[in-house]
Protein backbone atom coordinates (compact mmCIF):
# COMPACT_ATOMS: atom_id res chain seq x y z
CA UNK A 1 0.00 0.00 0.00
CA UNK A 2 1.47 2.94 -1.36
CA UNK A 3 0.30 6.70 0.63
CA UNK A 4 0.57 10.54 -1.32
CA UNK A 5 -0.21 13.26 0.59
CA UNK A 6 -1.02 16.95 -0.07
CA UNK A 7 0.56 20.58 1.61
CA UNK A 8 -1.72 21.29 4.28
CA UNK A 9 -4.15 18.01 3.35
CA UNK A 10 -4.46 14.61 4.43
CA UNK A 11 -3.92 12.96 0.90
CA UNK A 12 -5.12 9.15 -0.58
CA UNK A 13 -3.74 5.92 -0.79
CA UNK A 14 -3.37 3.58 -3.58
CA UNK A 15 -2.91 -0.60 -3.16
CA UNK A 16 -3.37 -3.10 -5.81
CA UNK A 17 -6.34 -5.19 -5.55
CA UNK A 18 -6.06 -8.52 -4.87
CA UNK A 19 -7.18 -11.14 -7.75
CA UNK A 20 -9.78 -13.01 -6.05
CA UNK A 21 -11.22 -9.80 -4.87
CA UNK A 22 -10.61 -8.41 -8.68
CA UNK A 23 -12.67 -11.57 -10.01
CA UNK A 24 -15.35 -10.74 -8.03
CA UNK A 25 -15.59 -6.97 -8.81
CA UNK A 26 -15.27 -7.33 -12.54
CA UNK A 27 -17.92 -10.30 -12.56
CA UNK A 28 -20.22 -8.36 -10.65
CA UNK A 29 -19.97 -5.27 -13.15
CA UNK A 30 -21.05 -6.70 -16.01
CA UNK A 31 -23.67 -8.53 -14.16
CA UNK A 32 -24.88 -4.85 -13.08
CA UNK A 33 -24.40 -3.78 -16.99
CA UNK A 34 -26.78 -7.05 -18.29
CA UNK A 35 -29.28 -5.62 -15.77
CA UNK A 36 -29.08 -2.19 -16.48
CA UNK A 37 -29.53 -1.00 -12.84
CA UNK A 38 -29.08 2.66 -13.28
CA UNK A 39 -27.00 4.81 -10.58
CA UNK A 40 -26.87 7.98 -12.30
CA UNK A 41 -29.89 9.53 -10.38
CA UNK A 42 -27.22 9.36 -7.26
CA UNK A 43 -24.33 10.66 -9.28
CA UNK A 44 -22.80 14.15 -11.45
CA UNK A 45 -20.90 12.02 -13.80
CA UNK A 46 -21.85 13.40 -17.78
CA UNK A 47 -22.02 9.55 -18.66
CA UNK A 48 -24.44 7.39 -20.07
CA UNK A 49 -23.79 4.59 -18.22
CA UNK A 50 -23.36 4.18 -14.78
CA UNK A 51 -24.81 1.16 -12.84
CA UNK A 52 -25.28 0.03 -9.36
CA UNK A 53 -23.36 -2.93 -7.87
CA UNK A 54 -24.91 -3.94 -4.35
CA UNK A 55 -27.79 -6.37 -5.96
CA UNK A 56 -25.09 -9.29 -5.76
CA UNK A 57 -25.13 -12.17 -3.57
CA UNK A 58 -23.95 -11.22 0.11
CA UNK A 59 -20.66 -13.55 0.63
CA UNK A 60 -19.47 -11.54 -2.35
CA UNK A 61 -20.28 -8.28 -0.86
CA UNK A 62 -18.63 -9.27 2.31
CA UNK A 63 -15.48 -10.29 1.03
CA UNK A 64 -15.49 -6.94 -1.33
CA UNK A 65 -16.36 -5.35 2.04
CA UNK A 66 -13.40 -7.04 3.80
CA UNK A 67 -10.57 -6.15 1.89
CA UNK A 68 -12.13 -2.38 1.46
CA UNK A 69 -12.09 -2.10 5.25
CA UNK A 70 -8.59 -2.98 5.17
CA UNK A 71 -7.43 -0.50 2.69
CA UNK A 72 -9.36 2.23 4.40
CA UNK A 73 -7.49 0.98 8.01
CA UNK A 74 -4.12 1.27 6.01
CA UNK A 75 -5.42 4.92 5.68
CA UNK A 76 -6.84 5.30 9.05
CA UNK A 77 -2.78 4.29 10.26
CA UNK A 78 -1.25 7.06 8.17
CA UNK A 79 -3.59 10.04 8.00
CA UNK A 80 -5.50 9.52 11.33
CA UNK A 81 -8.67 10.87 9.40
CA UNK A 82 -10.61 9.83 12.46
CA UNK A 83 -9.09 12.30 14.41
CA UNK A 84 -10.47 15.56 12.86
CA UNK A 85 -14.17 14.15 14.35
CA UNK A 86 -13.92 13.87 18.03
CA UNK A 87 -17.06 12.80 18.64
CA UNK A 88 -16.25 9.72 15.97
CA UNK A 89 -12.78 8.88 17.17
CA UNK A 90 -14.11 8.68 20.85
CA UNK A 91 -17.10 6.79 19.81
CA UNK A 92 -16.34 2.83 20.50
CA UNK A 93 -20.08 1.54 19.00
CA UNK A 94 -19.07 3.33 15.60
CA UNK A 95 -18.07 1.55 12.42
CA UNK A 96 -17.72 1.44 8.71
CA UNK A 97 -19.99 -0.43 5.94
CA UNK A 98 -20.04 -0.51 2.34
CA UNK A 99 -23.32 1.24 1.61
CA UNK A 100 -23.15 2.53 -2.33
CA UNK A 101 -21.13 0.68 -4.87
CA UNK A 102 -21.48 1.50 -8.90
CA UNK A 103 -19.89 1.48 -12.08
CA UNK A 104 -19.09 3.38 -14.87
CA UNK A 105 -18.76 2.08 -18.24
CA UNK A 106 -17.32 5.07 -19.61
CA UNK A 107 -17.08 6.73 -23.69
CA UNK A 108 -15.14 8.88 -25.12
CA UNK A 109 -16.02 12.43 -24.74
CA UNK A 110 -17.93 11.86 -20.93
CA UNK A 111 -16.61 13.28 -17.92
CA UNK A 112 -16.86 13.29 -14.38
CA UNK A 113 -17.10 17.59 -13.31
CA UNK A 114 -15.38 18.19 -9.92
CA UNK A 115 -17.17 16.68 -7.10
CA UNK A 116 -16.66 14.90 -3.92
CA UNK A 117 -18.93 12.04 -2.21
CA UNK A 118 -20.82 11.79 0.63
CA UNK A 119 -20.07 9.01 3.45
CA UNK A 120 -16.67 9.12 5.01
CA UNK A 121 -14.28 7.47 2.72
CA UNK A 122 -14.56 6.92 -0.83
CA UNK A 123 -12.89 4.58 -3.09
CA UNK A 124 -12.34 4.21 -7.23
CA UNK A 125 -10.97 0.92 -8.87
CA UNK A 126 -9.71 1.21 -12.37
CA UNK A 127 -11.01 -2.38 -14.11
CA UNK A 128 -9.93 -0.95 -17.63
CA UNK A 129 -7.97 1.87 -18.99
CA UNK A 130 -8.65 1.42 -22.97
CA UNK A 131 -5.84 4.63 -23.87
CA UNK A 132 -2.11 5.57 -23.35
CA UNK A 133 -1.89 8.75 -21.77
CA UNK A 134 1.29 10.04 -24.16
CA UNK A 135 -1.21 8.96 -26.70
CA UNK A 136 -3.99 11.11 -25.39
CA UNK A 137 -1.44 14.37 -24.75
CA UNK A 138 -0.65 13.91 -28.76
CA UNK A 139 -4.03 15.14 -29.97
CA UNK A 140 -4.06 18.39 -31.55
CA UNK A 141 -5.69 20.53 -29.10
CA UNK A 142 -3.54 19.20 -26.03
CA UNK A 143 -0.47 18.30 -27.55
CA UNK A 144 0.89 21.96 -26.99
CA UNK A 145 -1.05 22.98 -24.07
CA UNK A 146 0.69 23.85 -20.44
CA UNK A 147 -1.14 21.28 -18.27
CA UNK A 148 -2.08 18.53 -20.47
CA UNK A 149 -4.79 15.96 -18.68
CA UNK A 150 -6.56 13.81 -20.73
CA UNK A 151 -8.24 10.73 -19.43
CA UNK A 152 -6.66 11.85 -16.29
CA UNK A 153 -8.37 11.21 -12.71
CA UNK A 154 -7.56 14.41 -10.23
CA UNK A 155 -7.86 15.39 -6.42
CA UNK A 156 -8.40 19.13 -5.73
CA UNK A 157 -6.92 20.31 -2.14
CA UNK A 158 -6.34 23.44 -0.66
CA UNK A 159 -2.53 24.37 0.10
CA UNK A 160 -1.07 26.64 3.06
CA UNK A 161 -2.19 30.15 0.96
CA UNK A 162 -5.35 28.73 0.47
CA UNK A 163 -5.34 28.21 -2.90
CA UNK A 164 -7.25 25.50 -4.67
CA UNK A 165 -4.72 23.02 -6.18
CA UNK A 166 -4.56 19.96 -8.77
CA UNK A 167 -2.97 16.06 -7.99
CA UNK A 168 -3.41 14.49 -10.93
CA UNK A 169 -3.21 11.19 -11.83
CA UNK A 170 -2.19 10.18 -15.12
CA UNK A 171 -3.86 6.84 -16.39
CA UNK A 172 -3.05 4.31 -18.80
CA UNK A 173 -3.04 0.38 -18.68
CA UNK A 174 -0.86 -0.25 -15.74
CA UNK A 175 -3.41 1.51 -13.32
CA UNK A 176 -6.06 -1.61 -14.15
CA UNK A 177 -6.26 -3.67 -10.75
CA UNK A 178 -5.06 -0.14 -8.62
CA UNK A 179 -7.40 1.31 -6.09
CA UNK A 180 -7.48 4.39 -4.77
CA UNK A 181 -8.88 5.48 -1.13
CA UNK A 182 -9.45 8.96 0.05
CA UNK A 183 -11.97 10.96 2.47
CA UNK A 184 -15.60 11.32 0.79
CA UNK A 185 -14.82 15.00 0.91
CA UNK A 186 -11.84 15.66 -1.11
CA UNK A 187 -13.08 16.86 -4.60
CA UNK A 188 -12.10 15.52 -7.47
CA UNK A 189 -12.86 14.81 -11.13
CA UNK A 190 -12.51 12.31 -14.50
CA UNK A 191 -11.10 14.48 -17.46
CA UNK A 192 -12.37 13.30 -20.82
CA UNK A 193 -10.25 10.87 -23.21
CA UNK A 194 -10.57 11.13 -27.12
CA UNK A 195 -8.05 8.14 -28.90
CA UNK A 196 -10.07 5.11 -28.00
CA UNK A 197 -13.95 4.05 -28.73
CA UNK A 198 -13.90 0.99 -26.31
CA UNK A 199 -14.70 1.64 -22.31
CA UNK A 200 -13.12 3.14 -19.31
CA UNK A 201 -14.55 0.98 -16.66
CA UNK A 202 -14.24 2.47 -13.13
CA UNK A 203 -15.63 0.71 -10.22
CA UNK A 204 -15.80 3.54 -7.12
CA UNK A 205 -17.98 3.76 -3.83
CA UNK A 206 -18.67 4.90 -0.55
CA UNK A 207 -18.62 3.47 3.45
CA UNK A 208 -20.41 5.17 5.56
CA UNK A 209 -20.62 5.23 9.68
CA UNK A 210 -23.00 2.93 11.44
CA UNK A 211 -23.99 2.45 15.02
CA UNK A 212 -23.95 -1.33 14.76
CA UNK A 213 -21.21 -2.39 17.59
CA UNK A 214 -20.68 -6.07 16.52
CA UNK A 215 -19.24 -5.08 13.18
CA UNK A 216 -15.50 -3.75 13.45
CA UNK A 217 -13.83 -1.23 11.44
Amino acid sequence: MKSNSFPSHLGFVEDTVPDDIFDILVSNAYRAKKEGISAAHNLVGQLEESYDMLNMPFYEYVQIEKYLLNVCSGYENEFSLMTLYPVIAGNLNLSLELKMLWVNFQKKYEFNPVHHHTGLYSFVIWVKIPYDYKTECSIDSCKNAKAKLPGSFAFYYTDHNGRIEEAPINLDPSYEKKIVVFPSYLSHCVYPFYTSDDYRISISGNLYLNFDPQRQF
